[in-house]
């Protein structure tokens, strides 16, 4: 079975992941949540601008520990603020106990 893929933000930054196969939703501060609730129960992987993510936080944070759907902030149209790099360390960090992003030597 093929995963359903989902790309939440606003449109300048999703549109382009409709050429890769992803479902682009184009969403404003006021409907972003109710999308994600809505996409939760029929797609698998969820790409979210780390934006919306932000303002989803309490709802996103419910998926953390799940396999599915996986909810993953990505830079949005203004760049990166860095919310995407630090749930991608946190959750390596918590599968695999020890963070290898940013690990640095004590001296």
């Amino acid at each position: 079975m093929k995963a359903k893929i989902a790309v939440v933000g606003d449109g300048d930054s999703v549109l382009c992941f409709a050429a890769a196969g992803a479902e682009p939703f184009d969403v404003t501060e006021e409907t972003a949540l109710a999308t994600l609730k809505k996409l939760v129960t029929t797609h698998q992987i969820i790409f979210i601008t780390e934006e919306y993510a932000k303002l989803c936080e309490a709802f996103v944070s419910k998926f953390d520990s799940a396999v599915y759907p996986a909810i993953l902030p990505i830079p949005g149209k203004n760049g990166s603020t860095g919310m995407g790099l630090e749930s991608l360390r946190a959750a390596g960090e918590k599968a695999l106990g020890v963070d290898i992003l940013f690990h640095k030597e004590e001296s």
